[in-house]
């Protein structure tokens, strides 16, 4: 057996070193080059299977990042919404605070005399000359009133 080994390792180096082409040597090449070809066949298989989740992968991580820079943009719009919500809320609470003082009489009698000069009977008016954002303050004081 060591002779064999020996003249294996010797023949390794040589070139001129050719098979014995019996039946058992072509049946150990044939498996040997079918073990070859199913491994071939499996990293070719393990490497599409490597790139098509490689692909869904990247596809997937796309959506989700377009996806989170919308509901970004959305959350921004319901801030940007809310406040203008909050705004028009105000305005409608004055409105609605107006319409409650022009529907009152005793406040229309006080704007009347105010801003047209109208009198009660047997009352006089003494007219004292003001600027417009006195008369407007004026104004606002008399709403709050």
């Amino acid at each position: 057996m060591n002779e064999m080994n020996e003249e294996r390792v010797q023949n390794e180096g040589n070139n001129n070193v050719s098979s014995i082409g019996n039946q058992f040597t072509i049946e150990q090449w044939d498996q040997s080059n079918q073990v070859n070809k199913k491994i071939i066949f499996k990293r070719r298989r393990l490497g599409v299977i490597a790139v098509v989740a490689s692909i869904i992968f990247l596809v997937s991580g796309l959506n989700i990042f377009r996806s989170y820079h919308h509901i970004k943009e959305l959350k921004k719009e319901k801030i940007a919404v809310q406040k203008q919500q909050a705004q028009l809320s105000d305005q409608v609470a004055s409105l609605e605070y107006d319409v409650k003082l022009l529907n009152s009489d005793d406040y229309l009698a006080k704007v009347a005399r105010q801003k047209f000069f109208y009198t009660k009977d047997d009352e006089l008016v003494y007219s004292i000359p003001q600027t417009e954002e006195a008369m407007d303050k004026q104004a606002e004081k008399a709403l709050r009133n």
